[in-house]
């Protein structure tokens, strides 16, 4: 006996959640469609629900965000990220910002599809976030300027057009305090590790030192200061030749 038809919203939600699982390189993904709001716990990802009428930004949003949440499992290592993780909340803000345009960027610079469908989730995330037209800085959240800005540099695109307005507003700010240290990024995308370390530079330049916490590198640095430094322990004997030997 013939199993149910597949719908068109079936049969999508099945296409995209293979396409995640073959981006993130994990068989073991899986995708949920509902009314929770979208999310990624280690490889669970949630998505909104799609109807059978499909329509072509509905499409857009879902796939940009099913690229959003494979490309980060593809590309992030949650270890790395907590070791630089900023202790103060408004560095750690900027810092998680930067690191999703990190990922997301990697996808955009390797396939024009993707990049046309994060477009499209960023555009509409603004639009449901309600910051398409900001009253000022104060209503304007620098982590996402900042965001922008550097997905600006590593992938050339301009702002969603729902984030110009957010982006023009702070972005002389960002670039008079941090131009040096955002083209560093650039060189950084491939590895998380450098890419980190760079975000905390960016972060200090911005005025945010003090949230930065300890050196996270500081501890491999001075072990490694202490392992040149520790005096040779071995005793020397001398071989009938002349020549000393470590006992």
């Amino acid at each position: 006996m013939a199993g149910p038809q597949e719908t068109p919203s079936t049969n999508f939600k099945r296409v995209l959640t293979l396409a995640m699982k073959t981006i993130a390189d994990d068989p073991e993904m899986t995708a949920t469609f509902g009314s929770d709001n979208p999310s990624l716990t280690r490889n669970k990802a949630k998505l909104p629900q799609v109807s059978d009428a499909l329509n072509a930004k509905e499409i857009a949003v879902t796939r940009g965000l099913s690229d959003s949440f494979a490309m980060r499992l593809a590309n992030h290592a949650d270890k790395v990220h907590s070791h630089y993780l900023p202790e103060g909340k408004n560095a750690r803000a900027v810092y998680e910002a930067v690191e999703q345009a990190r990922v997301e960027a990697l996808g955009a610079n390797a396939m024009p599809g993707m990049s046309n469908n994060l477009t499209a989730m960023l555009e509409d995330r603004f639009i449901r976030r309600s910051l398409t037209r900001p009253n000022g800085q104060r209503e304007a959240p620098l982590e996402e300027a900042v965001a922008l800005v550097v997905r600006e540099r590593l992938t050339g695109l301009p702002p969603p057009a729902t984030a110009k307005m957010l982006h023009d507003l702070w972005k002389p700010w960002i670039e008079e305090k941090a131009k040096a240290e955002l083209d560093a990024l650039t060189g950084s995308i491939h590895d998380q590790s450098a890419f980190c370390r760079m975000t905390r530079s960016v972060i200090a330049a911005l005025d945010m030192a003090d949230e930065l916490g300890e050196d996270p590198d500081k501890d491999d640095t001075e072990d490694a200061t202490e392992e040149e430094a520790e005096p040779d322990s071995g005793e020397r004997n001398e071989t009938p030749d002349g020549e000393e030997q470590e006992s």
